[in-house]
C-alpha cells in the first residue's frame, strides 16, 4: 500500500498486485481543523 498526496482536496492510497494491477481507494478531505486529525500516518517504506 501507498500513499499518493498528489490529488489536493484528498486521502488517497493505493495497491499494486504482481501483475501491475493497480486499486485506488479515495475519499474527499473534510473541511476544519478535525480534518488533519483524521488523517493516517504516511507510510514511509
Amino acid at each position: 500500500m501507498s500513499w499518493d498526496g498528489d490529488l489536493p482536496g484528498h486521502h488517497r492510497f493505493y495497491s499494486t498486485d504482481p501483475v501491475g494491477n493497480r486499486i485506488e481507494f479515495l475519499e474527499p478531505i473534510a473541511v476544519g481543523p478535525e480534518a488533519e486529525a483524521r488523517r493516517p500516518a504516511a507510510d514511509h517504506t
